[in-house]
């Protein structure tokens, strides 16, 4: 069940790599982080999460590309809601993006069994290191479980990606 609450989660984590050269021109959502493998960790704690242990842990790899720019969040929660069945409805939109010094401010917005709204600020540190938090209330199948919604993640490159073995 964890796993389809990760839309909800991931789409306040995870930020967007570019190679945009005229700022107009990038999403407003995007932030300029270097194509390599990436090491990412977030922390979530949601509502009824208690049936889970508590508060959700996830960590892992993954290799971003040139060929995937630009990635945005909107595109990421596009991509993790079709993992959750067509016909549950489930649907998130990143909207409000404010441009700040470090990255941005945005909301997140999801409805369908998973239904909240957040408020998130994604920081970039560098080309190589990002952070993301975010604050909000969730409710679950329509309020089977409902409450406060808090995630904290942050991501690392930690190189060129690994050549494909085969």
């Amino acid at each position: 069940m964890l796993k389809y609450l990760l839309p909800f989660a991931l789409g306040a984590l995870t930020v967007s790599a570019t190679g945009f050269t005229d700022e107009a021109k990038a999403p407003a959502d995007a932030l300029n982080m270097l194509a390599g493998e990436w090491s990412w960790e977030h922390k979530t704690e949601i509502p009824g999460s208690q049936m889970f242990g508590g508060i959700e842990h996830e960590s892992n790899k993954d290799c971003l590309t040139d060929a995937m720019k630009p990635f945005t969040v909107q595109a990421l929660m596009d991509e993790l809601t079709n993992d959750i069945p067509e016909q549950l409805g489930q649907k998130c939109k990143v909207h409000s993006v404010v441009p700040s010094s470090d990255g941005f401010d945005f909301k997140l917005t999801c409805t369908g069994p998973y239904a909240g709204e957040a408020s998130g600020k994604a920081t970039l540190y560098s080309e190589e290191k990002v952070a993301i938090n975010a604050t909000g209330t969730l409710s679950l199948f329509g309020g089977a479980a409902s409450g406060p919604f808090k995630m904290d993640a942050k991501a690392e490159r930690l190189g060129t990606c690994p050549a494909k073995k085969g």
